[in-house]
């Protein structure tokens, strides 16, 4: 019984560790790795981020 909840539990944080790590790579693919907002006004980026911040306060009311 013990043995199926601990591994119950170590493969929930093991996906959660693995959403994450997704989650990090395409934020880094979008707004590190992207020339063009680089090199677009500080308005554009700022939209971007605001775009950003909306959608995961959309996403956690859903939730």
């Amino acid at each position: 019984m013990h043995g199926a909840c601990i591994q119950g539990l170590v493969s929930a944080i093991s996906a959660g560790m693995l959403i994450y790590a997704a989650r990090i790579e395409m934020l880094v693919a979008d707004f590190v790795m992207d020339p063009r907002l680089w090199r677009s006004g500080w308005k554009r980026q700022c939209i971007a981020l605001g775009n950003l911040l909306a959608g995961a306060m959309g996403m956690s009311i859903v939730w």
